[in-house]
């Protein structure tokens, strides 16, 4: 009984996020799709990057013992960004950054975790100024994509980092024709 209300939440949020993800994007391949301007001289005061990881406790407890989860993807990300020339800086709530959150809802069978459902958001978020009130700045997302999967207990750490490293690509390719 307990897995039929797991599936049924999983469900009920995978056509929430995809209604809103298919509402918010286009469905021309990514290379056809017009150039997003929000990304032109992006990093000209550096670009943070911000990963959240937080409930990767519930399926494998405290990464506490070494590199956590959250600076390997960070480390992961950085390399792929520093390759084509983005300036990196150190997160501060201020600057453009580029995060990525990591949601799990883990399945269980005899209470063990088998699997897992998961959504990765990966985006930008700027500094933006109210047109009707310059005296209004606060931070907003400009680029977003979003992915939900679904993998075993010893494969959500390479799934994770698959769909990761799908979506630091799709930004990489954005950035790259909104800056050349």
């Amino acid at each position: 009984m307990k897995n039929t209300h797991l599936i049924i939440i999983t469900i009920i949020l995978a056509f929430f996020y995809l209604g809103k993800t298919f509402s918010q994007s286009n469905v021309k391949p990514i290379y056809q799709m017009p150039i997003d301007s929000s990304l032109y001289n992006l990093s000209q005061g550096g670009l943070a990057i911000y990963v959240n990881t937080s409930d990767m406790w519930m399926v494998y407890g405290d990464f506490s013992k070494g590199s956590s989860f959250e600076d390997l993807i960070k480390n992961f990300i950085k390399i792929k960004f520093v390759d084509i020339g983005l300036n990196i800086v150190d997160f501060d709530g201020i600057k453009p950054y580029f995060y990525v959150n990591i949601l799990i809802l883990p399945f269980e069978s005899n209470q063990t975790i088998t699997s897992v459902s998961y959504s990765i958001i990966a985006g930008v978020s700027q500094n933006v100024i109210l047109q009707r009130d310059k005296n209004l700045k606060d931070n907003a997302l400009t680029w977003m994509r979003f992915e939900i999967g679904h993998a075993t207990k010893k494969d959500i750490i390479i799934s994770i980092t698959k769909t990761i490293d799908k979506k630091v690509d799709e930004f990489i390719i954005e950035y790259l024709k909104a800056n050349t």
